[in-house]
């Protein structure tokens, strides 16, 4: 049985995947959303990582393999308002 179910297929697996925090050289959660992106297009995947704006310059600068990464940002919180209360 292989291993890495993206590869057995012609055509590669397209995702999406929302990271709030994704820096290449960073600890913590955004360096946790980096890997999930990096990992996934090692495997053969082709993924969209929808991530806010502030990541932006530090992804910019990265001068590694971004090869079937694309990036899509946005100020989460000038275009998504959202109270969270807890009761």
């Amino acid at each position: 049985m292989n291993e890495n179910p993206v590869s057995e297929n012609k055509t590669p697996l397209r995702l999406a995947l929302v990271a709030h925090g994704c820096q290449p050289d960073s600890s913590s959660e955004n360096r946790t959303g980096w890997e999930w992106a990096e990992g996934l297009a090692a495997a053969g995947a082709d993924v969209t990582i929808f991530t806010d704006s502030t990541n932006s310059d530090a992804i910019e600068a990265y001068q590694g393999d971004v090869r079937r990464m694309t990036f899509a940002t946005a100020s989460a919180s000038a275009e998504i308002g959202c109270r969270i209360t807890w009761q």
